[in-house]
Parts: structure tokens; sequence; C-alpha cells
């Protein structure tokens, strides 16, 4: 469990119900399973309080529960119904642990 501070209160939030993260220029939105909340906190302090093990940073604006990921190709990455590009300096590390998550190769 973590907390988000959104519309002037805290959240407890379960870290299974995050879905992905995406940055906002000043902002940042948490995609929960039912819900979303915006924040003024940064996506990479997020990244530095969720376990490595469970997310992965697939471009500069998004960090993505591997847990939540449908399916994904050369390009892009399905999470929870919306798909999201990989980022040039993201591609490799995260299209590596996704690899190593199925077993299965897919298209390059």
């Amino acid at each position: 469990m973590i907390n988000i501070k959104a519309d002037r209160k805290t959240y407890p939030v379960v870290i299974d119900d995050i879905v992905f993260i995406e940055s906002l220029g000043d902002y940042t939105k948490v995609h929960l399973r039912e819900k979303v909340l915006i924040t003024n906190e940064n996506i990479s302090s997020f990244e530095e309080r969720l376990p490595a093990s469970d997310f992965i940073r697939a471009h500069r604006s998004y960090l993505i529960a591997l847990k939540h990921v449908n399916s994904f190709n050369a390009e892009a990455v399905d999470v929870g119904g919306k798909e999201l590009p990989f980022g040039r300096v993201y591609k490799q590390v995260a299209q590596s642990r996704l690899k190593a998550m199925t077993n299965i190769p897919f298209d390059e």
C-alpha cells in the first residue's frame, strides 16, 4: 500500500490496483482499476517508491504495472485496454522484461 496525495486528500492505494502511471507535465495521473488520481508528485518518485519487480518504465511518460499488461508488440504495450508506446530510451529494457515475463517472442 502507498499513500497518494490528490485533491487535497491522502488516498491509501493498494499497489495491485495501479494499472499505469502517466506523466502530464507538472502533474501525474495514477490510473487505478476503478478511478484516476491526479497528483503533483512526479513519475520518478513513483518509480522509486513502487517495487521494480512489478513495474516497468516503458516511456518517459509511462510507468506500467506488469500485472495489467494485456499484450505487446515491438511498438507498444496494451495495459488496461489502453495502448501505450515504448520510448526510445526505455524500449530495449522494457521489451526484455516483457519477453522474460511471458517467454514468448514477438515481432521486432
